[in-house]
């Protein structure tokens, strides 16, 4: 009975935009709560190591510049390259006319950063360490992560149409 199935796939649908707005509207909680656009981080290179190890999960919070301190890892966003995110450790603060600018370095390398961090590329300081999550997010990249979502799409819809009567 075609009405029976538009009844079962708009269902389907419903649900799918349903988790989708909880979803994005739960993300917009945690950026408020924690005070960055990036609460979240995965670790991709070696330059912390061993502190950090490639794939571990890292929660970062919003911390005023005056209190951060050297020795702490922070996410910034490379004053190279403003699109990629930097996880690296304060190795000098320097203060000036009422701003603060920060000197980094990753663990594993030899030498200070190149660059100085200004406090507006600041993210936050790295909270807490979840060890090997993010490979999860490493994994699951562009395309793999699209197709993994249209399948689930596909299996929920056909579940609908094809699960047994209400």
């Amino acid at each position: 009975m075609p009405s029976q199935r538009c009844r079962k796939v708009l269902k389907a649908f419903l649900m799918i935009t349903a988790s989708i707005i909880a979803v994005l509207a739960s993300f917009q909680v945690i950026k408020f709560v924690f005070g960055t656009s990036s609460p979240f981080c995965v670790v991709v290179s070696p330059s912390m190591y061993p502190t950090l190890k490639i794939g571990d999960f890292l929660i970062v919070k919003s911390t005023a510049p005056s209190e951060l301190k050297v020795g702490d890892i922070i996410v910034f966003h490379n004053p190279l390259n403003p699109e990629e995110l930097t996880v690296h450790r304060i190795v000098a603060i320097i203060r000036k006319n009422g701003k603060s600018f920060f000197k980094t370095k990753g663990d594993a390398n030899a030498w200070n950063d190149p660059w100085i961090v200004s406090e507006e590329l600041i993210e936050g300081k790295v909270e807490h360490v979840i060890p090997y999550v993010g490979f999860i997010t490493i994994a699951l990249q562009p395309p793999i992560n699209y197709i993994l979502m249209a399948l689930l799409i596909v299996m929920i819809v056909l579940s609908e149409i094809l699960g047994s009567s209400e």
